[in-house]
């Protein structure tokens, strides 16, 4: 390289970024060659020909960029197929301990009663049918053994022979019974008695003492029973009092009571304390309803006696004469008289001002077209039969002759 060419750089800020980005990637190169160790020789100031080339792509597509996120996802997926294998192998341990589960509850079964075991008497399946199912199986297929080829050969002829002979030993081992129902079944002889024992269990009627013991009656409801002995418990104290109260004969019965309903107790000493204070609170209310009626009064006359000063006032400074009170205090003095004379007249003036003061009565307007209607007042027939005639009476009075139906008719 020409040492002496310079480069001809006409903005002095493009050599400054220029340097700035060779500064950047010298350092970075500087950094991954410590992580890497030694750097063979090889390259251009001691930089490998392949770093060099991915420092030129980097500057070159400065946008290139690796695909994001998809460390985080492998290690999601991962994460899913290990709980995948866990929930399966839950399953797995689950199913088996079923089996085994299921294999010692047949196994049981034939040692065991069903209604007796705590259980086989609550499953739903029959693990002594299932049991014997499986004893069948085996003793159907018993223990086989490799046969050879002349033993198949020479059985061909005897085939049938055996047949006849199996069917008829098959039939002598089984029978038939009926069992508690009344039903014809049909069973190996060996299998007979469980069957049997089993049906005895059936047809045994269930008795237990608790259960009888603890059920009450039909047709007694205990709610019905508690209410009643409760209701005669309180009867019985009721009789035994002098004086009965509301109280006491309330029987917890739900009712709504007013607002100023007061619960007293049952008990007479503390019945006689709540009533006490019950007047006690009374007597309070009224002194302090009448204080307050006091006080409101005597603010009415200061304020009264105000407005009186103000509009004497005014009319001095209209230049009109005071206001008569004379003519009021006498007014107030005839209205006292006439009050006390009627106190001492008693009933009498009352009800003469009241015969004074009642309306009269309008008097009723009756419509023409409202004659003979149920329910109006004035001239009515007296039943509607009447009423029917009369009608019919003055439709055949409208009716012209030549309409009319025959005198025979009539």
């Amino acid at each position: 390289m020409d040492s002496k060419r310079k480069i001809d750089v006409g903005i002095s800020s493009s050599l400054v970024d220029l340097k700035a980005e060779l500064l950047k990637k010298h350092g970075e190169l500087q950094s991954s060659r410590n992580k890497q160790g030694p750097v063979p020789s090889g390259g251009i100031r001691g930089v490998p020909k392949s770093v060099r080339k991915s420092v030129l792509l980097e500057a070159k597509n400065p946008y290139a960029s690796k695909n994001k996120g998809i460390e985080q996802r492998s290690r999601r997926d991962l994460e899913e197929v290990k709980n995948e294998e866990r929930t399966i192998e839950k399953a797995k341990s689950i199913l088996e301990q079923k089996a085994k589960l299921y294999e010692r509850m047949t196994s049981e079964a034939l040692d065991h009663d069903e209604q007796e075991h705590p259980v086989l008497s609550r499953a739903l399946v029959n693990f002594t049918q299932k049991a014997i199912d499986n004893i069948k199986e085996a003793n159907d297929k018993g223990p086989q053994q490799p046969q050879r080829i002349e033993d198949v050969v020479d059985d061909d002829d005897d085939d049938e022979a055996d047949i006849d002979k199996g069917f008829v030993e098959d039939e002598e081992e089984w029978t038939e019974f009926k069992d508690g129902f009344g039903r014809t079944r049909r069973c190996l002889k060996s299998d007979l008695p469980s069957f049997m024992s089993r049906d005895d269990t059936l047809s045994r009627p269930i008795t237990n003492p608790e259960m009888t013991s603890s059920v009450p009656p039909l047709g007694v409801d205990p709610m019905i029973e508690i209410k009643r002995q409760k209701w005669e418990k309180d009867q019985e104290e009721v009789t035994r009092k002098d004086s009965v109260h509301y109280q006491d004969v309330l029987y917890d019965e739900v009712r709504t009571h007013g607002v100023g309903f007061y619960g007293f107790s049952k008990d007479e000493a503390t019945r006689a304390e709540q009533l006490k204070d019950l007047k006690k609170m009374s007597e309070e209310t009224l002194a302090t309803r009448e204080k307050v009626l006091k006080s409101r009064s005597a603010k009415d006359s200061a304020l009264e006696e105000r407005l009186k000063k103000v509009r004497a006032k005014k009319r001095a400074q209209l230049g009109l004469p005071p206001e008569e009170e004379e003519k009021k205090e006498v007014q107030a003095e005839s209205s006292n008289i006439a009050g006390d004379k009627d106190q001492e007249d008693g009933p009498s003036s009352s009800k003469k001002a009241n015969v004074e003061t009642e309306e009269v009565p309008k008097e009723k307007i009756m419509r023409p077209w409202d004659f003979g209607k149920p329910g109006v007042f004035g001239p009515q027939p007296e039943t509607f039969d009447e009423l029917d005639a009369k009608w019919l009476k003055d439709r055949r009075a409208d009716r012209l002759s030549e309409f009319a139906p025959p005198k025979s008719y009539n």
